[in-house]
């Protein structure tokens, strides 16, 4: 995790830079991102901020990042403030004037990336993640299905359909194909309905629910937990890319990629890491029998006395 996030922010500052130098060096790429038909002030305004404060603390973070020092969480925050401020301002005056839609369409993934970037790198994050309150199986299956109505109207739906609003605005074409959408509907169920499984089997077997805040009491090792290790990421990742099947957009499944490597490389490493400090060897067990992403073909057996431990 720790590498991935010095590259990120090493790429981003790096970038920062080249992007100005070429918009500098060649007026002409500037009819791409300019913000309105005005004189190109209002987009070279950004290259003092930019160059002051978001190309410097990106190099600075991903440095501090590779020697371990104390203070780069600190830095990676200053960065990923300037990257969500210029991304919130680009996106208002893409809306509000209905031009620079690419500044604001390559912005946002930043923005998204930085802040994750960020948090990850702060160690103090590990303390937020906790385990429910002892609860009834009814109340914790209650809580994770209002929490998957949440997630799949937000991030399955509502994200993707302004996606590809941004798609429409840039002027970037759909994809299609015969029967495709009877297929995207038809993996968007299946794995929708391993999404509700995992999360019924986590709120009875664990007694908590998915969301991290609220995470389960017991290791859930039952249902298709006994045969991967991540079927909730698997069934949502899925439904992500179903989505982008569906609406035939090209965007969409960047942002299915991009959040499959968040998860990959930013949510997991905390997630075991938060595992195996409450669970021990009960976890290490399971992790090492049960492959993160691809299913075995048994299911996996807890030993007699980690079912005893956790009894």
């Amino acid at each position: 995790m720790r590498r991935a996030v010095a590259a990120y922010f090493g790429l981003q500052g790096a970038g920062v830079v080249g992007w100005w130098a070429m918009l500098f060096l060649d007026a002409e790429a500037r009819q791409w991102f300019r913000m309105s038909p005005a004189p190109d002030h209002t987009l070279l305004a950004f290259a003092l901020p930019d160059l002051a404060i978001l190309a410097p603390a990106s190099l600075l973070g991903a440095a501090l990042v590779v020697r371990r020092d104390a203070r780069a969480p600190v830095v990676l925050w200053v960065a990923a403030g300037a990257t969500v401020y210029a991304a919130l301002y680009t996106l208002a005056f893409a809306v509000r004037a209905d031009a620079g839609w690419l500044g604001a369409a390559l912005m946002l993934p930043a923005a998204l990336l930085s802040g994750s970037c960020a948090a990850a790198a702060t160690p103090s994050m590990v303390a937020l993640l906790r385990h429910a309150r002892p609860a009834s199986a009814g109340w914790n299956t209650a809580k994770t299905f209002a929490q998957i109505a949440v997630f799949w109207g937000t991030l399955l739906f509502l994200v993707p359909w302004l996606i590809r609003m941004l798609e429409l605005r840039l002027g970037v074409p759909s994809f299609g194909g015969p029967g495709m959408r009877v297929v995207a509907v038809g993996l968007f169920v299946a794995l929708g309905g391993l999404g509700v499984w995992s999360g019924v089997t986590m709120a009875r077997s664990g007694r908590g629910t998915p969301l991290p805040l609220d995470a389960p009491r017991r290791l859930v090792v039952s249902g298709p937990y006994a045969y991967v290790r991540n079927p909730m990421a698997i069934g949502s990742l899925g439904q992500g890319v179903a989505v982008g099947l569906y609406l035939g957009s090209p965007l969409v499944l960047v942002y299915v990629g991009i959040g499959a490597w968040m998860w990959q490389v930013l949510a997991r490493p905390l997630e075991e890491m938060d595992l195996a400090r409450h669970f021990g060897a009960e976890y290490e067990a399971y992790r090492d029998a049960v492959r993160c992403w691809c299913p075995n073909l048994t299911a996996f057996r807890a030993p007699t006395d980690a079912r005893q431990l956790s009894a």
